[in-house]
């Protein structure tokens, strides 16, 4: 869970109902003359509120993100507008880095094992003539001494969690698809450096 998530869960709102919840129950005799069963009942309607506001919170930053990657899945690189550089942030974060490339070794150990839960998670035909391939990029992205572009990381994601993954008996190749990704993977400075080195050797 990211830092933003958290935030998203204790928003200021979720937050103060949830003190007036708490508060509500030791001082609401004392400041109203309400029954102890209005109290109760007040402080059960503030914590509810509370946690509606939290789930509202945490759809909105959700939406935020579905809108953040749907401009990295489409933009050609350049300029992150302002909007966006939050969620550029969290994508290409030393913590996002290692998860996936944990991810993705974890997919390549699953073809070794011989529990047949485990093994039935990932297909072992379709991942094991890659299985270098997978492991390289895995280390790439361990590597955070190079930087990576969202949409890049955002591709690794989707190769991770989605059911139709060539990881998961889909119907794309997976060396097709590592092609695409590493096509992504490199940030706009390593793009531009690459670029630069092509045109030395040309001339």
């Amino acid at each position: 869970m990211t830092k933003r998530t958290l935030r998203a869960l204790f928003s200021r709102l979720a937050a103060a109902y949830a003190f007036l919840a708490l508060v509500f129950v030791p001082v609401g005799r004392e400041l109203f003359p309400l029954s102890w069963r209005t109290v109760a009942v007040i402080s059960v309607s503030l914590a509810i509120m509370a946690l509606r506001e939290s789930w509202l919170s945490v759809r909105r930053l959700q939406a935020n993100r579905h809108a953040s990657d749907l401009w990295f899945e489409s933009s050609r690189g350049g300029l992150i507008p302002a909007e966006h550089a939050w969620r550029a942030a969290e994508l290409v974060s030393s913590r996002e880095r290692h998860i996936l490339a944990r991810g993705l070794r974890n997919a390549i150990r699953a073809t070794k094992t011989k529990s047949p839960v485990t093994a039935a998670l990932v297909s072992r035909r379709l991942v094991a003539p890659h299985e270098h391939e997978v492991e390289a990029l895995a280390a790439r992205l361990d590597d955070v001494s190079q930087p990576v572009a969202p949409a890049g990381m955002l591709a690794v994601h989707h190769l991770l969690v989605e059911p139709g993954s060539p990881l998961y008996f889909g119907h794309e190749d997976l060396g097709e698809a590592l092609a695409r990704i590493w096509s992504k993977l490199p940030a706009a400075s390593d793009e531009a450096a690459a670029g630069d080195e092509r045109s030395r050797r040309a001339a």
